[in-house]
């Protein structure tokens, strides 16, 4: 069989075709389009990619939580919130739900790893009256400083914030948005759903409000995380989450609860 020759290829009489042959027989890369003439696309410039967010200037799609599908079966309104489409409010089934025990979906929380913290700008609370092997969360500009190792940490965020510059500035810094699924429990039988499914101790006298403890959670490895009086947030496998809202809301309705969305917990306050 006889070697195939550039001149196979040009035979097309394409312009771009040409004029990358010829940068390959020179070893240099292939030019854009703009060079061989052709325009760029829409909101970039000239042999360049698009902005990050964006595809050809285009805004960037409404990010999906792992739980969306679940929270339209279960009747939740849902709409876009801070680049996600995430559940908004269950109606007028949302107050007696808060009054028992209700679970929202929070996928959207922005969540980091941050690796070697320096000195000082990490300090987690043991009490003397605590267990030693407590560990506990510190809040600090609208985040949650979770401490998962004698040099690891992770970042919550109350939502889908950026995370802020003491961050931004740590060289080992992971991004695990889109690793971790997340549920909030709230109301006063939080505790007892919990329970239902997850064998941490959570007692108030275990587990103060900024308790953070690393564990199974629905037979998955997982986090609780109390943040405040009947408010804990559960942290999972994003892979998982389907599993465990199905577990979680197996739970919550034998206690007289069910699911909310986010404009409920925020009209339902920090109790």
């Amino acid at each position: 069989m006889s070697e195939r020759s550039a001149a196979d290829d040009l035979r097309r009489g394409d312009a771009e075709a040409r004029a990358s042959l010829a940068f390959l027989s020179t070893g240099q890369d292939a030019p854009s389009r703009a060079v061989l003439g052709q325009d760029a696309p829409s909101g970039t410039v000239a042999g360049q990619d698009a902005p990050s967010g964006t595809v050809a200037g285009q805004q960037a799609p409404a990010a999906r939580s792992a739980l969306l599908r679940s929270a339209r079966a279960a009747g939740i309104d849902c709409g876009e919130r801070e680049g996600w489409i995430v559940a908004l409010s269950a109606g007028d089934a949302a107050p007696a739900r808060m009054r028992a025990v209700a679970f929202a979906d929070v996928c959207h929380r922005h969540v980091c790893e941050m690796r070697s913290p320096a000195p000082g700008e990490h300090t987690a609370s043991q009490p003397a009256s605590r267990p030693a092997d407590a560990l506990d969360a510190v809040r600090r500009d609208g985040w949650w400083e979770c401490p998962t190792g004698p040099d690891r940490l992770l970042m919550i965020a109350d939502g889908a914030q950026a995370p802020p510059p003491f961050f931004q500035r740590r060289a080992a810094a992971v991004d695990l948005s889109c690793s971790l699924g997340g549920l909030l429990i709230a109301g006063p039988l939080g505790r007892e759903l919990i329970a239902r499914f997850c064998a941490l101790d959570l007692r108030p006298a275990r587990t103060a409000i900024g308790g953070w403890r690393p564990g199974s959670v629905a037979r998955t490895p997982g986090y609780v995380l109390r943040e405040a009086e009947e408010r804990y947030l559960l942290l999972f496998g994003w892979a998982y989450s389907q599993y465990v809202w199905d577990v979680v809301s197996d739970a919550a309705s034998a206690l007289g609860g069910g699911p909310v969305g986010l404009d409920d917990l925020e009209a339902g306050g920090d109790a």
